[in-house]
């Protein structure tokens, strides 16, 4: 069901249901429990990285937002963001230190 939503653009909207429906509760609306709610397994989700990678970006996103957004305490943020985001492995992958880049010309804002 989720590869299917995300091939006809559906998924987004699934989350954004997920999310209203579990919003408020004193669990986080989160990727384990959006699966469960569609009745797919994680690895499902998973492999949206391969077949739907621009679909797979926006729901970590939503769901990222979602956890920096909710009142858990920083412990479980940070298991959840390494765990099921990715932060350590996008932190070991590059090792590099973190750089700010503007895309812009800030002398040119406004032209």
């Amino acid at each position: 069901r989720l590869i299917r939503a995300a091939g006809d653009g559906s998924a987004l909207r699934l989350a954004a249901e997920y999310i209203k429906c579990n919003s408020g509760r004193s669990q986080l609306p989160n990727i384990a429990g959006f699966c469960r709610s569609l009745g797919v397994s994680v690895g499902e989700f998973e492999g949206l990285r391969r077949s739907h990678p621009d679909v797979y970006g926006t729901l970590c996103a939503v769901f990222e937002d979602e956890a920096l957004n909710s009142d858990v305490p920083a412990s479980v943020l940070t298991l959840y963001m390494r765990g099921r985001l990715d932060y350590s492995e996008k932190r070991d992958a590059d090792d590099a230190p973190v750089t700010v880049v503007f895309q812009h010309d800030v002398l040119n804002d406004g032209e």
